[in-house]
C-alpha cells in the first residue's frame, strides 16, 4: 500500500514538473512574439537639428523631435562641433583628432576606447569640462565619433574623461565602454576623420567591407583610417579556431541546416538548464509545496495556516522561476531571432511593410513581459492574496460581514483600460513611422492599416498563448487566472512600444527615458514590501502607507552603483532588481513557515498520527535548511541536493515515531525514574575502573577475598548497563526515555529554547560573518539596501534556523540523547559542503577546502554544544547539576567537545589575523560549479 502511494505521488510530481516545462515553453513563445513585434516595429531615428517645427506636429513628434530645445543633447553637441568645423569648410580639415581603439579586457569583453584631441579653449572642450555629457553619453559619442555597433549592440559607456596639460593648448576627451564579445559583425560609422585600431585575441577577423584606408591587417588585428564623415567599415568576426565552410552549395545548405538545428538545440538546452537551476535553488520550497498539495501534510490538520502557507509558497515559486528563467529566454530567443532576421529579411520587411524596421530590438521581449507582469499582474496577485485570507464561501472572522460580491462595473473598467492601452499602442506605431526621415521618399509608401493592426496582432497572439497557459494551469490546479493573463496581453504592445522609445538614448530627457523601468521597479518593491508586511505582521498596509512608502521604494529600485561606475541605468537592470527581490521573497516564505510552526506547535503532540505529520514536515524543512534553498540565493549542485535528501531521510527514521510517542506520553514520575537509572548507570560505569583497581590491590594484600571482590564488581557492572524500562507493550532504553524529549511540553517551547541557545552559541561566527558580508557588499552592490537585507538576514538565520528545527522536531530525530541527535544533525550540515568540495572543478580548489574545513569545525562545535546543553537542561529540570553530564556521556565525548571548540576558535582567530574577515563570509550552502550566468546589463540600453 505504501509503495503504491509513493509511486502515485512520484508520478504526480513528475506531471507537475512536465507542466512547468510546458509553461516555460509558452513563455518562450510569448517572448518570441514580443521580440518579433519589436524587431519589425518602426526604427526610431535621430532627428535633424535644423528641421523646422510645424504646427501640425503631433505629440509623439514634439516629444521625440523638439528641434532647438535646450534638452536636445545631440543638437547641442552638433552646434559645438559646428564651431570647430564650419559647414562650408572641407570636412578633412578640422581641429579635432578622433581615435577608436577596440581591445579585450580581462573578463573577455570587448573594450572600446574613444579619444578626441581638441582645442582646450573650444566650446566642445568647455561643455565636456562642465560635465554636460553626463546627461546623455550616447548622444555625445554619436555626435563626435559616430556609431559603433558590435553584433548590433551598442557599448555601455562610462562618463567622459577630460584632461589637458598646463602648458598645452590641447585637451584630450576620452570615453570608455564595454560590450559582450560575440561572433557577428562590427560596424563603425565615422563621425569625421578618424583612426581605428582593433585587436581581439579571441576573435578572428575574416571579412572587411569598407572604403576606409586599411593600413595594417592580421587574423586578430586591424588598423584603418578615414578622412570623410559617415564612412562605414564592417568587420565580420568569428571565434578564434573556428574554420570556414569548404563544402559545395548543396553541402553548405545541408551543413547550415544541421548547424541551425545544433544552435536551436543548444538554446533549448540553455533554457532547460535555467529551469533546472531555478528549481534546484528552490528545491526545499518546491518539495514543501508538492507535499502539501499531495496531502502529505494533512496529518497536521487542514486549516488556515496550511492554506496560507501553500498560497504564499506557490506565489513565490511562480515569481522565482519567472525571474530566473526570463533572462535566459531573452538570450535564447534573441539569438535565434538574430540568426533568422538577417539583412535579407530586413530588406524584404522594409519593402513589404512600408517602413524601416528596427531590425534588432532595443530590449528583449521577455523583459517587456516581465515589466508587463510587474505593472499589471503583480498588483492583482497581491490583492488576490489579501482577499484569500478568509476561507472560501465564509465571512471573515470577527467582523460579521459577508464577502462583498464583485461589482459588474469593475469588469467594465478593466475592459476599458485594456482597450485604451491597445488603442494607444495602435496609434503610436504609425506616428513612429511618420517620424522616419525616409518616410516621404518614393520607395516608402504610407503604412496604412498595417501599422495600426501590428499591436492588435501581438495582443491576439499573446491572448492565445495566455489561454493555453491558463488551461495548463487549470489542469495542474494552479491558481493562475485567465482574466489577468488576458489583461496583461492588452498592455504588452503599449509597454513594448514605450520600452523601444525609451531605450533610444538621447531622444528623451533622462527622467522621462527611464520612467518606465523606475515605475516597474517601484511597483515591484512596493508589492514585495506589502507581501512581507502581510506575512510578518499579519495585517494589510493601507493605501496611505503605500503612497508614503513610494519614494523609498523608488530609491530602492535605483541601481546606485551605476553612478560609481559612470554608467547610466538601463532596462536590463530590472533583471537584477527582480532577482534581488526574489531573495527577499524567499525570506518571506521563511516568515510564513515560522508562523505556521508557531500555530502547529502550540499544543502537545504525543499521538502517533500527528507525529507522522510532524516527521514529514521535519524532513521537508530540514532538507530546505540543509540545501540552503530557504533564501533562494544558493545554487546547490544536484549531488549536494541528493546527499542532503538522503541524510535527512536517515535523520528522521520512521520507527522513531513510535519511540517518540512513548517518550512524550511518560508521566513525570516515569521520566524521573528513567533519569535516575541513567545517572546511576553512568556513575557506576565511571566508578568501575577505580573499583577494579582497588579490588586487585585488596586481593593482593589479602584484605578481601577474591569471591567477595568479584561479587561486588559484578553488581556494579550490572548497574552500569543501560537498563531497558517497560512502557506499556514496549521496552526502551533508560537513556532514551530520560533524554529523548527536551524540557517543554510543546514543540514551539522546545524550539524557542534551542533557538535562543543556538543564537548564543553561534554569535561569534555570526559577528565575523557579518563583518565579511560588509566587506563583500561594499565591493559590489547594485542595490545595497536590498543586498544588506538579504545577506544579513541569511547570516543571522543560519545558526538560529538549525537550532529552531533541532528543538521543534527533537523527539523525532535519530538518537537516544541530545548529543547523539545533534551529531546526526551535524551530518546534515556537513555532507553538502564536503561533497561540493570533492566534486568541485573550480580552479580555486584549495580555497574551497579551506572554507569547508573552517565551517566543519564551527558546525561541530555548534552541534556538540547544542546537544550537551539539551541534555544538561533535562538534568537541571530534575534538580541535578550539569556536571552529571559525565555520568551520561563518557569522557571521550566531553573531550571531543572541548577539542572542537578549541579548534574552531583557533582556526577562526588564525583566519582573522592572516586573511582578515573575508573568509568568514562562508559558502555554507554550496554553489554549483560553472553555473550559467544571466545576460549582463550592458547588453541592452
Amino acid at each position: 500500500m505504501r509503495k503504491a502511494l509513493l509511486r502515485q505521488r512520484l508520478g504526480w510530481g513528475l506531471k507537475q514538473a512536465l507542466l512547468v516545462l510546458i509553461l516555460v515553453l509558452l513563455g518562450c513563445l510569448a517572448s518570441a512574439a514580443t521580440s518579433f513585434f519589436l524587431r519589425i516595429s518602426p526604427a526610431v531615428h535621430d532627428y535633424i537639428c535644423d528641421a523646422p517645427e510645424t504646427a501640425t506636429d503631433t505629440f509623439p513628434r514634439l516629444l521625440l523631435h523638439r528641434s532647438g530645445s535646450p534638452h536636445d543633447h545631440r543638437c547641442a553637441w552638433e552646434a559645438a562641433l559646428g564651431k570647430l568645423t564650419p559647414g562650408n569648410a572641407d570636412p578633412r580639415n578640422t581641429d579635432i583628432a578622433r581615435r577608436v581603439e577596440v581591445s579585450e579586457d580581462k573578463r573577455g569583453r570587448v573594450r572600446v576606447r574613444l579619444s578626441a584631441t581638441v582645442q582646450a579653449d573650444s566650446t566642445l572642450a568647455g561643455k565636456t569640462r562642465r560635465g554636460d555629457a553626463a546627461d546623455d553619453v550616447q548622444s555625445f559619442v554619436d555626435a563626435i565619433w559616430g556609431v559603433q555597433l558590435f553584433s548590433k549592440r551598442l557599448p555601455e559607456w562610462k562618463l567622459p574623461e577630460y584632461s589637458s596639460g598646463e602648458a598645452s593648448d590641447k585637451a584630450v576627451i576620452t570615453v570608455t565602454g564595454t560590450v559582450r564579445a560575440r561572433p557577428g559583425t562590427a560596424e563603425l560609422y565615422a563621425g569625421g576623420p578618424m583612426v581605428l585600431k582593433m585587436t581581439l585575441s579571441s576573435m578572428q577577423l575574416r571579412a572587411i567591407d569598407t572604403n576606409w584606408l586599411i593600413t595594417a591587417q592580421g587574423p586578430h588585428m586591424l588598423t584603418a583610417k578615414t578622412l570623410m564623415p559617415n564612412d562605414r567599415i564592417s568587420v565580420t568576426m568569428a571565434r578564434a579556431g573556428a574554420s570556414a565552410s569548404k563544402h559545395s552549395d548543396s553541402d553548405g545548405l545541408f551543413t547550415q541546416g544541421l548547424s541551425g538545428m545544433s544552435q536551436d538545440a543548444k538554446r533549448a538546452a540553455d533554457v532547460l538548464t535555467a529551469v533546472g537551476w531555478a528549481l534546484l535553488s528552490a528545491a526545499g520550497w518546491c518539495a514543501l509545496l508538492l507535499a502539501a498539495r499531495a496531502g502529505v501534510l494533512d496529518l497536521l490538520g487542514v486549516g488556515a495556516e496550511l492554506r496560507r502557507l501553500v498560497r504564499i509558497t506557490g506565489a513565490v515559486l511562480l515569481v522565482h522561476v519567472t525571474v530566473l528563467v526570463a533572462p535566459w529566454i531573452s538570450e535564447s530567443v534573441e539569438s535565434a531571432g538574430t540568426a533568422v532576421a538577417g539583412q535579407g529579411f530586413q530588406d524584404a520587411a522594409n519593402q513589404s511593410l512600408g517602413w524601416e524596421i528596427a531590425g534588432d530590438p532595443p530590449v528583449p521581449g521577455s523583459l517587456v513581459l516581465v515589466v508587463t507582469a510587474t505593472l499589471v499582474m503583480l498588483p492583482r496577485m497581491v490583492k488576490r492574496l489579501a482577499h484569500d485570507d478568509a476561507p472560501a464561501q465564509e465571512p471573515p472572522a470577527g467582523d460579521g460581514a459577508a464577502l462583498r460580491p464583485r461589482s459588474p462595473w469593475r469588469a467594465v473598467l478593466l475592459v476599458l483600460a485594456a482597450a485604451t492601452a491597445l488603442v494607444a499602442a495602435a496609434l503610436t506605431v504609425p506616428e513612429l513611422v511618420r517620424l522616419q526621415p525616409d518616410y516621404a521618399a518614393d520607395d516608402y509608401r504610407d503604412p496604412g492599416i498595417v501599422a495600426y493592426l501590428l499591436p492588435v496582432l501581438l495582443s491576439v497572439a499573446l491572448a492565445c498563448i495566455s489561454a493555453v497557459a491558463a488551461a495548463v494551469a487549470y489542469s495542474a490546479r494552479w491558481r493562475i487566472q485567465l482574466s489577468s493573463l488576458l489583461w496583461a496581453s492588452a498592455f504588452a504592445p503599449l509597454l513594448a512600444v514605450a520600452a523601444a522609445m525609451h531605450a533610444e538614448g538621447g531622444l528623451l530627457p533622462f527622467l522621462v527615458r527611464w520612467s518606465g523601468p523606475l515605475l516597474a521597479g517601484t511597483i515591484a518593491v512596493l508589492a514585495t514590501g506589502w507581501i512581507a508586511w502581510w506575512v510578518v505582521a499579519r495585517s494589510h498596509l493601507s493605501a496611505t502607507a503605500l503612497i508614503l512608502l513610494a519614494p523609498m521604494a523608488a530609491a530602492l529600485a535605483v541601481a546606485w552603483n551605476r553612478a560609481e561606475e559612470n554608467v547610466p541605468p538601463g532596462w536590463w537592470d530590472l533583471f537584477e532588481l527582480t532577482q534581488r527581490l526574489d531573495a527577499v521573497l524567499g525570506l518571506v516564505v521563511v516568515a510564513a513557515v515560522t508562523w505556521a510552526l508557531h500555530a502547529w506547535g502550540q499544543r502537545p503532540v504525543t499521538r502517533a498520527v500527528p507525529l507522522r505529520g510532524h516527521r514529514a514536515l521535519g524532513i521537508l524543512l530540514t532538507f530546505t535548511m540543509g540545501t540552503g534553498s530557504f533564501a533562494l540565493l544558493a545554487r546547490p549542485s544536484p549531488i549536494a541536493v541528493g546527499a542532503v535528501a538522503l541524510t535527512v531521510w536517515f535523520l528522521f527514521p520512521y520507527g522513531q515515531i513510535r519511540r517518540a510517542a512513548i517518550v512524550l506520553t511518560q508521566t513525570v514520575g516515569e521520566r524521573t525514574e528513567a533519569i535516575m537509572h541513567s545517572t546511576r548507570s553512568g556513575a557506576a560505569r565511571r566508578a568501575l575502573p577505580s573499583l577494579r583497581k582497588s579490588a586487585r590491590e585488596k586481593i593482593t594484600e589479602s584484605t578481601r577475598s577474591y569471591t567477595n571482590a568479584q561479587r561486588q564488581l559484578n553488581a556494579v557492572e550490572r548497574m552500569s548497563f543501560d537498563a531497558r524500562l517497560s512502557r506499556g507493550n514496549d521496552d526502551l532504553s533508560a537513556r532514551e526515555l530520560a533524554f529523548g524529549a527536551l524540557t517543554g511540553d510543546t514543540p514551539w517551547k522546545r524550539a524557542m529554547n534551542t533557538s535562543r541557545m543556538a543564537a548564543l552559541i553561534g554569535a561569534p561566527w555570526t559577528l565575523l560573518s557579518l563583518a565579511g558580508a560588509a566587506v563583500s557588499i561594499r565591493a559590489h552592490s547594485s542595490y545595497p539596501a536590498l543586498t544588506i537585507l538579504t545577506e544579513v538576514l541569511l547570516i543571522l538565520m543560519t545558526w538560529v534556523g538549525f537550532g529552531l528545527l533541532y528543538g521543534y522536531f527533537f523527539p523525532l530525530l535519530r538518537g537516544e540523547t541530545g548529543l547523539a541527535k545533534a551529531l546526526w544533525t551535524y551530518a546534515v550540515m556537513l555532507v553538502p559542503p564536503i561533497l561540493q568540495a570533492v566534486t568541485s572543478r573550480d580552479p580555486s580548489h584549495w580555497s574551497s577546502w579551506t572554507d569547508t574545513l573552517l565551517y566543519a569545525f564551527q558546525a561541530l562545535a555548534f552541534t556538540m554544544t547544542l546537544g550537551l546543553q539539551a541534555d544538561a537542561s533535562v538534568l537541571v529540570a530534575n534538580r541535578m547539576r550539569p556536571a552529571r553530564l559525565s555520568d551520561i556521556h563518557n569522557l571521550g565525548s566531553i573531550t571531543a567537545w572541548w577539542s572542537s571548540v578549541a579548534v574552531a576558535l583557533a582556526t577562526g582567530m588564525a583566519a582573522a589575523i592572516v586573511l582578515g574577515v573575508q573568509p568568514f563570509l562562508l559558502d555554507v550552502f554550496p554553489q554549483a560549479p560553472h553555473a550559467p550566468a544571466p545576460p549582463a546589463s550592458s547588453e541592452g540600453r
